[in-house]
């Protein structure tokens, strides 16, 4: 488009799938970075589900429509299922804004066909989408394949180390031994890929480890099980 003719560097326009704009802060970090480098020229990050609740579907999509046309972006980029929630209609609507955009899709949530199945609301942003970056190989990306996307390659987790540090110490004191951060997500009625090995690693930590493993998560229970923690106590738990 003209602004890669022009500076060589990206416009970008992400929709992500958290409720609220702020709530995460490492898209935004990362594009900043990436915009120190001259690889991006600016950015915006619209929450998807944060307009749709206010607007309804049809009110975020024209929002969503003004915003691409003004801003005139190289790359729009659809941050996991969450951020799909706009129909057909409104699909249409926002690649008529700005049809030199390249849609691509990201995806770091593993899904299963029968057990864990993809949301049926994503796939027509998911058909639109000419390129798809997950994360881990298998249903997700034979599906990615299915809806017609023409580059899919495999993106790795990342971290942002200024929110997340390695600020891991050799020497002590140290509160825990073991610290294990997850949700208890086993369930007899509908099957979580890894959910049972994750339980079962459990138990085999609190036997070997005693009041030295702490367990933080929901859906735990006994002497371990610290509760839930938020995102920003990671780094303080680990260490």
């Amino acid at each position: 488009s003209r602004h890669c003719e022009k500076t060589g560097a990206l416009r970008v326009v992400v929709l992500s799938n958290e409720p609220r704009p702020e709530a995460d802060p490492d898209i935004p970090w990362a594009l900043s970075r990436l915009r120190e480098e001259g690889l991006v020229e600016d950015f915006k990050v619209y929450s998807t589900p944060a307009q749709v609740s206010d607007l309804g579907i049809r009110g975020a999509a024209a929002e969503l429509a003004e915003i691409v046309h003004a801003f005139c972006p190289d790359v729009l980029a659809f941050f996991h299922s969450g951020s799909c929630l706009l129909d057909d209609a409104g699909l249409d609507g926002l690649r008529r804004a700005w049809p030199a955009a390249v849609w691509m899709y990201h995806e770091g949530d593993t899904f299963r066909r029968w057990a864990a199945p993809y949301p049926r609301r994503a796939l027509p942003t998911l058909r639109r989408c000419q390129a798809a970056f997950p994360f881990a190989g298998g249903y997700i990306v034979d599906l990615v394949r299915r809806a017609g996307c023409a580059l899919v390659s495999y993106a790795p987790s990342w971290v942002n180390p200024e929110r997340f540090p390695h600020a891991w110490r050799s020497s002590g004191p140290f509160a825990y031994d073991v610290v294990f951060i997850g949700n208890n997500v086993y369930s007899r009625v509908r099957r979580f890929p890894g959910a049972r090995a994750r339980s079962e690693l459990v138990e085999r930590l609190q036997r070997r480890y005693g009041r030295s493993f702490a367990l933080f998560g929901r859906g735990w229970s006994g002497p371990n099980a610290m509760g839930p923690c938020s995102f920003d106590d990671v780094s303080d738990i680990y260490t």
